[in-house]
């Protein structure tokens, strides 16, 4: 296989195995699957078609951009839109069909008249704030059943679903994700009384669609843990999960460093003693995190080859010393089976989501899938 300095080889077997494991856990609810952020580096279009060959026929995404990204390439699926669109696009919306969340009176009135403009109904998603305090309408506020009252009177809008997003529901005190559940089955049950015909109920992210229900629910919405990695504390049920992408890069330049030799900007690292170094063709231009500088480590020849110096925008320099059999050409792994994102999370003081988004478009994805 030819590659390009840096690829990625995303599993696509992985990510159906690691949907019918959550879906296992939801048998009676609608998978919506999260796509969004390119489904979190892994590439929208190619995941959303396995998933899509698995049954899956709800997608949710960030923005109006994503969401036709997705449909130009995957026409029969439905789209939600979790977060803003732009108000001067609504005809777009209502031209492609795709489902949006409504937590404003401001927008739902402006895709309604976009709607009668067009001679449609659009399907809207009700976006309730239990607790998150990011987007949503307020079930707390005396006037929250007025306005939706005002939302299913629209003729041009229907009211197809209600969702709420769950902040604490990856930690081990689950107290405040009771609380936003609570607030969601009240808010659910004022949206009923307002005659919403609500075919989806969703609360519940990869974390919640593990280990904590919601009654009133009939849908789910699985993100990282389709891509293989559980968010539950100590990664509470791994062992059920495949990460589905590795990241690979080749070795351009083997070379010895003296003792008492600098290396790479701003000379953060000094050797102690004569070292072998290959420098290795990925950078933070690549989504390879400045932050893993002196810390992580790369696979090379089944060895574990540490980072010395900064990570450098196209390149990264690794101690290979006592690695025998090295040259030039030859394939690291960066990130994967012997390189696990949460590990490299950790060291960089994030979480494994960004590991794997942040991983750019100038890394080659190739897709590897048993027909």
């Amino acid at each position: 296989m030819k590659t390009t300095n840096t690829y990625a080889v995303v599993d696509l077997d992985a990510l159906k195995s690691n949907y019918r494991f959550v879906k296992g856990l939801n048998p009676d609810k609608e998978a919506i699957a999260i796509v969004k952020a390119d489904s979190y580096g892994h590439g929208s279009v190619e995941c959303a078609k396995a998933l899509y060959a698995e049954g899956v026929r709800y997608f949710a995404v960030a923005n109006l951009d994503e969401a036709e990204e997705l449909l130009d390439g995957i026409p029969d699926i439905s789209v939600l839109i979790l977060g803003y669109v732009d108000l001067g696009r609504v005809d777009e919306v209502v031209e492609r069909d795709i489902i949006t969340a409504v937590y404003s009176l401001e927008y739902a009135e402006k895709l309604n008249e976009a709607s009668l403009r067009a001679g449609k109904v659009s399907k809207v998603h009700i976006k309730v704030n239990t607790g998150m305090n990011r987007l949503g309408f307020d079930p707390s506020r005396d006037d929250f059943a007025e306005k939706i009252r005002r939302i299913t009177e629209m003729k041009n809008l229907t009211v197809h679903g209600i969702f709420s997003h769950y902040s604490t529901a990856d930690e081990e005190d689950l107290s405040y994700s009771e609380r936003q559940r609570t607030i969601f089955e009240h808010a659910v049950d004022t949206v009923k009384k307002a005659g919403a015909p609500l075919e989806l109920i969703h609360i519940s992210n990869s974390a919640a669609a593990m280990v904590f229900d919601c009654p009133v629910s009939n849908a789910f919405r699985p993100g990282l843990v389709l891509y293989g990695y559980s968010p539950l504390p100590g990664r509470k049920m791994q062992e059920n999960l495949t990460p589905v992408m590795s990241v690979y890069a080749h070795i351009a330049n083997i070379f010895e460093l003296k003792k008492g030799e600098s290396i790479s900007y701003g000379r953060r690292y000094t050797a102690e003693a004569d070292t072998r170094i290959a420098t290795v063709t990925i950078g933070y231009a690549d989504g390879y995190s400045r932050a893993l500088s002196n810390k992580a480590y790369v696979v090379a020849a089944g060895r574990r080859a540490p980072i010395r110096g900064s990570v450098c925008m196209d390149m990264i320099m690794c101690d290979i010393t006592g690695i025998e059999g090295l040259k030039v050409g030859d394939t690291v792994e960066v990130l994967g089976p012997d390189v696990d994102a949460d590990v490299l999370a950790t060291m960089a003081g994030t979480i494994p989501y960004e590991m794997t988004c942040d991983i750019s478009k100038r890394v080659k994805r190739y897709y590897r899938e048993k027909k």
